[in-house]
């Protein structure tokens, strides 16, 4: 029996960047609490956007925001995974001299002001909104003097290129994975989805073959790895499709929603 399902946002529940759940995924996740199934959404999105797209139901779920720096749960203390302060400062350096205006930008996000984007382009900040990041525009993001969850490099063109460049070096520091197509961000070593899962599992007492995940990307591997059942959507990365279980139909599909009621309601 299923007891807990984590499913990823963008190109996994929802098509990418899309701002609201829609009726009948808050219906199911109304019914899922009924049950007793919990749901934990897990995204590389901020808490504060998380939960204004999920507005009908933000009480009825748990939230691993962040990639997993961040872990939300009713009635517990949220869990925190900050940067190392040197850490920080020298991937804000790298990110900085990888920007390319329009094509390639940064943002950082924070425990004081949630998001903050340097100068960005309109084409940029039309991706920030449709995700609803709550963010704040400043002339230069600070080096020092932040208490900081992830920095997330852009590219309009994909992320290939530069996590074949930035994994590899900072792989024993931080934890940088895909995060879809276009997003590189960077987190503490700790900050994992699969981790803040397996965390919510030691937590409730649900067992391996209990749990439901749902991804499309890199950032998504880990959860793979704790689930009894895990579904890649049938248009994810090769690499994802052949770490998953089982194959789910696309979010354009809305293919989350049905396996869900397929195989658990």
């Amino acid at each position: 029996m299923i007891k807990l399902i984590a499913s990823d946002i963008d190109d996994t529940l929802l098509p990418y960047a899309t701002p609201y759940i829609s009726g009948e995924i808050a219906d199911l996740i109304r019914e899922l609490k009924r049950r007793n199934v919990r749901f934990v959404v897990t995204t590389g999105r901020e808490l504060g956007g998380v939960l204004e797209t999920f507005f009908p139901v933000k009480d009825d779920i748990i939230v691993v925001s962040d990639n997993g720096a961040k872990v939300s749960v009713p009635g517990r203390e949220t869990t925190l995974w900050f940067l190392d302060p040197a850490d920080y400062k020298e991937l804000l350096s790298d990110y900085r001299s990888k920007r390319e205006y329009g094509r390639r930008e940064f943002i950082v996000s924070t425990a004081e002001r949630e998001v903050l984007i340097e100068d960005p382009s309109q084409e940029f900040l039309n991706v920030v909104e449709g995700m609803k990041l709550p963010y704040h525009i400043v002339d230069r993001i600070p080096e020092e003097g932040l208490s900081v969850l992830k920095i997330s490099i852009w590219d309009r063109e994909g992320v290939d290129e530069l996590s074949e460049e930035l994994i590899p070096k900072w792989k024993k520091r931080v934890n940088i994975c895909k995060g879809g197509r276009n997003w590189l961000p960077s987190m503490h070593i700790r900050a994992d989805k699969g981790l803040a899962v397996r965390d919510l599992m030691e937590y409730y007492g649900i067992k391996k073959d209990e749990v439901m995940v749902f991804g499309d990307s890199g950032n998504d591997v880990g959860m793979f790895e704790v689930a009894g059942r895990s579904f890649a959507v049938e248009d994810a990365e090769p690499f994802v499709l052949s770490r998953a279980k089982e194959i789910c139909p696309s979010s354009a599909k809305n293919g989350v929603y049905h396996t869900i009621v397929k195989e658990v309601l």
